[in-house]
């Protein structure tokens, strides 16, 4: 199902020009504030008064009982649910001064950085040891986001990851796993917040945050946020430029009915940025280099434009009853100029493919759901049904442009020549179109007060067209055009022995869009199929008071990608991904909190000639996570932590013949709060990476390349509650 998108850019732009017009009228205090001060008129300030509060208990151990939305199944506690789930808050986002998804989701153990956007473009994670994929991956508020840009943080009450397979939840996706921001939303309490941020090596920030509620019987909510950054990062020639800003509102038209709009967009540019570092033939993985090291040429840079809107309603039918309907448009700009570095031996020296391109992502998705309860006999049903239907439209440049120069060494950086191709003048045609229309069922039946099932079902008709991007033509036959119709279910049974206590087992298929050889592979721009996958869970959720324990065991089995020995990108057998989890989360006293977490993980190919029995590449075979915090009471609003995070070796590529060490990353923070004018104030630092590790961060595509990890970086903020 398609739509115009003229339509849907107009719905933007006056998104845009509301948001700037409450913005304006929401922060209109300040502005008499500012007029005041230049109008040269004397303004008596109040009396400082410094209070200090602690803010230990800030930080309790987050429970299992808090209900969000997961997809499909709709609004469950996170105890009933048989997944497994992260749940990461706005406040946990501040303390840790995250700014990217892989910050965001460091103290998840099964969560491993795959690139980087300091160095590189966007920053991509994986999950379980399965790279989550750009189209599908990542949601905002449970609808599409294409994952080409950096989302802005400052705009985020929650992310929420689901790990392993998504098929029923979200739709096609990788077996990886979905993070969803879930945006800001208008308070029911006046919200004027404001923020300052610091971060090596220049980089600062500033920051807005506006919303409440007006009108007859307050019916009408709003959430303005604005955000500005830019300065030099820790990378040598490294800079970076962003402004962001988004809207939120809501009316409650009635008791029962809601109407709601919300409007994001964001710029960014970062320079002194590169693809990739890829060893050539015979070539070993290089030695570790330090993570500001500049490597990439000068007038290297990647270019981002972001712009989401979304209005639908939410209706209280009954009690017992909720219908949900969205629509969301989304666009994606990103222009780049910036190298792949191609190692030519094992001392360090490269020389560089540069590339200049243009790209574009538009996407239009319907979305409507019903959920509600009832009891048949002596049973109690939740059900939830709905339908989607997602339209992606990607198109690429047309005129591309790509260039040879001598590079460098690792090992010896040097300034490198600027780029003589741009793209000046270029086009971008039409070169993949997605059509997904799905409907779901999932019903929870509680057998008994311990015993409940769950089963759901999502239909989905997927198409793809390809394109040449030269022409914008469609290609011929089954390579132009493929089409794929399959229900992915999910079975669970959950008991409960006791309360605050769930055993799961649970089954889940899914489908995710086929691969596309990349430009190293002999076979490049190939299309592939989508891929199926199949994953089998057994997990325990339970808590107590002031603690909390997750575990699980999972197999997961997908649909091979790897390189053959023509360097042809191929699909044909299996990967099978054997792993368990185990974490946890407790209060020591009053004053200490701890969390810690585990992933232990075998993978193997399967059926795949020539690598039978392989591993798979860049998955590591455990990986930890640990954080403790400690807000003493001799030291009144003073908190401390301490985390750690560990990544064993891993290979580099499937036939196994280059390995990847493994790293130990360390941070520390403080935080401060106390009271300015009788304002709630927050004094943060953070340092990252304390002992300035070397490592490689690792992307493992079908033409898996190194990335340097970020060297020891700081960062400072200050942050001020009005109300």
């Amino acid at each position: 199902m398609a739509y115009q998108a003229g339509k849907s850019k107009r719905v933007l732009y006056c998104a845009g020009a509301l948001c700037a017009g409450l913005g304006g009228f929401a922060l209109t205090p300040l502005a008499q504030a500012a007029s005041e001060l230049a109008s040269g008129e004397t303004v008596v300030l109040p009396e400082v008064q410094v209070s200090a509060s602690s803010p230990g208990t800030d930080a309790p151990v987050k429970s299992l009982r808090r209900v969000t939305a997961n997809g499909a199944l709709g609004s469950t506690a996170e105890i009933d649910t048989p997944f497994s789930l992260k749940t990461v808050d706005a406040r946990d986002i501040r303390e840790r001064q995250a700014s990217s998804i892989d910050e965001v989701l460091a103290g998840d153990s099964s969560v491993r950085q795959t690139a980087g956007a300091v160095v590189g473009v966007v920053s991509y994670v994986s999950v379980r040891g399965l790279l989550l994929d750009q189209v599908n991956g990542y949601k905002v508020d449970g609808l599409s986001y294409i994952n080409r840009a950096e989302l802005p943080l400052e705009m985020v009450d929650q992310v929420q990851v689901l790990k392993g397979l998504s098929g029923f939840m979200y739709g096609f996706g990788s077996p990886g796993g979905v993070v969803n921001y879930q945006l800001k939303r208008p308070t029911d309490n006046p919200v004027l917040d404001f923020g300052a941020r610091y971060k090596s090596d220049g980089v600062f920030s500033e920051s807005v945050d506006n919303g409440g509620r007006f009108g007859p019987e307050q019916r009408f909510g709003y959430r303005v946020n604005a955000v500005q950054e830019g300065g030099d990062t820790y990378v040598d020639g490294g800079h970076v430029r962003r402004d962001s800003g988004g809207l939120a509102l809501d009316a409650r038209l009635t008791d029962s009915f809601t109407w709601d709009f919300d409007a994001l967009q964001s710029t960014r540019l970062a320079k002194g940025v590169y693809y990739g570092i890829f060893p050539g033939a015979g070539v070993s993985i290089p030695h570790t280099i330090p993570g500001d090291s500049k490597l990439a040429e000068d007038g290297s840079y990647f270019r981002t434009r972001t712009s989401l809107a979304t209005t639908g309603f939410k209706w209280e039918l009954s009690p017992e009853w909720t219908a949900n309907v969205h629509y969301r448009y989304g666009e994606q700009y990103t222009g780049w100029r910036e190298g792949s570095l191609n190692l030519l031996n094992n001392n360090g020296s490269y020389r560089i493919a540069q590339s200049a391109q243009l790209e574009t992502f538009t996407s239009d998705q319907l979305q409507a759901s019903l959920e509600g309860s009832f009891q048949t006999g002596p049973f109690y049903h939740k059900l939830v049904v709905g339908a989607s239907s997602l339209d992606i439209l990607q198109r690429r440049d047309a005129n591309a442009a790509s260039a040879t120069i001598n590079g460098g060494n690792l090992y010896d950086p040097v300034d490198l020549s600027g780029y003589s191709i741009s793209t000046a003048g270029h086009n971008r045609h039409r070169f993949l179109n997605i059509d997904e229309d799905a409907a779901f069922v999932a019903d929870t039946i509680d057998l008994t007060e311990q015993w409940s099932i769950i089963a759901g079902w999502r239909y989905t008709d997927f198409q793809q067209k390809n394109y040449d991007r030269n022409t914008g033509v469609q290609l011929a036959g089954a390579a132009g055009d493929y089409q794929e119709k399959k229900v992915t279910p999910t079975y669970a049974l959950m008991y409960r022995p006791w309360k605050d206590t769930t055993i799961y087992t649970s089954y889940v298929e899914s489908l995710e869009k086929g691969g596309v050889a990349s430009i190293s592979n002999s076979n490049y721009g190939e299309v592939f199929a989508p891929i199926e996958s199949k994953q089998y869970e057994l997990g325990i959720k339970t808590q107590g008071q002031g603690w909390n324990t997750t575990a699980a065991l999972f197999q997961i089995d997908r649909g091979a990608q790897y390189t053959d020995s023509t360097n042809a990108f191929r699909q044909q057998g299996n990967v099978r991904y054997k792993g368990a989890e185990l974490g946890g989360e407790v209060s020591l006293a009053s004053e200490w909190t701890l969390s810690a977490n585990a992933l232990w993980l075998d993978s193997k190919y399967h059926a795949v000639p020539g690598l039978e029995g392989h591993n798979a590449a860049g998955v590591s075979d455990f990986q930890a996570a640990s954080r403790i915090r400690y807000a003493p009471g001799a030291l009144q609003g003073w908190a401390f932590s301490l985390g750690a995070n560990y990544y064993s070796s891993y290979d580099f590529n499937a036939a196994n013949t280059l390995k990847v060490d493994g790293y130990t990353l360390f941070d520390v923070g403080a935080q401060y709060q106390t009271r300015l004018f009788g304002k709630r104030t927050t004094l943060n630092a953070v340092v990252n990476n304390l002992t300035n590790e070397q490592y490689w961060v690792t992307y493992s595509s079908s033409s898996p390349s190194l990335m340097q990890g970020a060297p020891r970086n700081v960062a400072l903020s200050l942050s001020v509650e009005t109300f």
